[in-house]
């Protein structure tokens, strides 16, 4: 009766490390980007980096999140780019500011005078 096939240690350790990480990664990303959702409601910026990074842990294992990682980054440049150049197109109302006369800022007397 022959021997079964016996994987080498080194590959029994190569594919624990390989498997455990995988796990490990999955679990820091997943855990990540439910946080960043928990924390929507919330006031404040909180939400978007975190999950920003969840889908940059996840995407070091996952081909699917560096897909979605890449969308919005690329999402995320056009907003820049249409938000910099709606800033500079915007001209002031005034170039030149008015300066108040001293006639416009002295009440007339006759103008405060009640009958009376």
């Amino acid at each position: 009766m022959p021997l079964p096939d016996w994987h080498s240690p080194r590959e029994v350790y190569r594919f624990i490390f390989r498997s455990t990480k995988r796990i490990v990664v999955f679990v820091v990303g997943v855990a990540l980007v439910l946080l960043g959702v928990a924390l929507i409601p919330l006031p404040g910026p909180f939400s978007i980096p975190l999950m920003l990074a969840g889908l940059a842990v996840l995407a070091t294992e996952y081909v699917w999140a560096e897909k979605v990682l890449d969308t919005v980054k690329t999402k995320a440049k056009q907003a820049s780019e249409v938000a910099k150049r709606s800033i500079f197109r915007r001209k002031p109302k005034d170039a030149v500011p008015t300066q108040a006369t001293p006639e416009a800022t002295v009440p007339d007397a006759e103008a405060t005078d009640v009958p009376g």
